[in-house]
């Protein structure tokens, strides 16, 4: 308000895990503002991009990233103030004590974050009040958390993950252990030290904690729950972290245009080898369909798109309404991902998208151009041909088609780096 913000005015936040973080999104949910939170791993090109995109008039930077606003300050088109998160206390303490709480309807925008998915363009997906809490509930699994839970926030905070599962401990008065340096032994020092008993860590970072000797000797008696998801996780992998956490596990399958999950994996369902690779049923209030090309749904076991209808769902893409059409049809969301029902009515995703803007579904793959860039993050080439097979933890592997190989690509050394279809 004293930034002469307008309703529904973009506020871009540019951090790693800051405690700050809360204050100014809720600060600005308050307000009927909509938050946009920018991925701190971006390139500098990609960071204007979705400023300039949302049109976000307020910029709050942490001190890491204040030479990356620097260098691109003269591309901003509609930032008019930059607060460094330095300066955030003293500006926030001289505020009036006045609050600023407007009538706000639930479906209005509360976040608005960006993806890329597999196009390769960063969208900007309008997630509205209703959806968040939505999301909420969804997260908590089958029991609201009483009062006193001790959550572990490891996923960043400009990530739908880490954002709401932080919520999960604010709606209920709980703790948040914010961890800025992820590490195994941040993770297993956190888990002893502030007694946490809700965790969410992606498969990849349950790996390497389970690998790190300190893991044998943590006590890890206060978890009650591990929820994990993003990628796949070889099953050996789970029953090992089943034994060693001691605490009941649950997964999660969700995608940033629904917040968070829309199906959860329950702990019962970890007693089976066969359930332990499904992504278990829709949470409460979500309905999963799968439909064939046709638009019809698929019969058990028949591998089709799934579609999702249900309050966490997105409003939209912001200022893309073509592809805000094409993605919500007749009241469902279509994910881009592949999946069944099996016998049981436990869902499956297949681990492949469902022909994204350029990516086709070729043999049991994804086949898509992949853009190749040198060490300094600029673009070589793009690679036309290059398809994605699933079954790798943390993502798929890709390979360039031996028909179409690239054997030297403009003289410069590049990398390809291994990414999920």
């Amino acid at each position: 308000v004293d930034m002469n913000v307008a309703t529904h005015g973009r506020i871009a936040i540019l951090t790693g895990n800051n405690d700050y973080f809360f204050e100014i999104w809720l600060g600005a949910a308050l307000g009927n503002f909509v938050l946009t939170p920018i991925n701190a791993r971006l390139a500098p090109r990609e960071v204007a991009f979705i400023l300039n995109d949302s049109g976000a008039e307020v910029l709050f930077v942490d001190t890491p990233f204040d030479g990356l606003v620097r260098s691109i300050t003269d591309e901003l088109k509609s930032v008019r103030e930059i607060m460094p998160l330095d300066s955030y206390p003293g500006w926030r303490d001289a505020q009036s004590e006045e609050v600023h709480a407007p009538d706000i309807e639930p479906t209005e925008t509360m976040v608005q974050m960006y993806t890329s998915g597999t196009t390769g363009f960063p969208k900007g997906v309008e997630l509205n009040h209703t959806a968040m809490l939505a999301c909420v509930r969804s997260m908590m699994g089958l029991h609201a958390w009483e009062p006193g839970q001790v959550a572990l926030v490891t996923a960043p905070l400009f990530h739908t993950a880490g954002c709401a599962w932080a919520n999960c401990a604010l709606q209920s008065g709980g703790t948040i252990v914010l961890l800025r340096e992820l590490t195994p032994i941040t993770i297993l020092n956190a888990i002893e030290k502030y007694k946490v008993t809700q965790a969410l860590l992606v498969p990849a970072v349950i790996q390497m904690v389970l690998q790190t000797p300190a893991c044998a000797t943590t006590d890890f008696s206060s978890l009650k729950r591990m929820l994990y998801g993003a990628s796949p996780i070889p099953v050996p992998v789970l029953r090992e972290a089943v034994s060693t956490f001691g605490c009941q596990f649950e997964q999660g399958y969700g995608l940033t245009e629904t917040v968070g999950p829309i199906a959860m994996l329950r702990p019962d369902d970890h007693l089976s080898d066969d359930k332990m690779q499904s992504c278990g049923r829709p949470v409460p209030g979500a309905e999963i369909r799968i439909f064939d090309e046709s638009g019809e749904v698929c019969k058990t076991g028949e591998i089709g798109e799934i579609v999702f209808s249900g309050q966490q769902a997105m409003n939209g893409y912001w200022n893309q309404p073509e592809e805000t059409a094409r993605t919500i049809r007749n009241g469902w969301l279509h994910t881009g991902d592949a999946g069944y029902f099996d016998d049981d009515g436990m869902f499956v995703e297949n681990q492949i998208k469902i022909q994204p803007a350029s990516t086709l579904a070729a043999g049991g793959s994804a086949q898509l151009s992949v853009d190749i860039l040198d060490n300094d993050g600029e673009l070589v080439t793009t690679v036309e041909d290059v398809r994605f097979n699933s079954g790798c933890i943390g993502g798929g592997q890709a390979t360039v088609n031996p028909e179409n190989p690239t054997q030297s690509i403009n003289g410069k050394a590049s990398t390809l780096y291994t990414a999920r279809g």
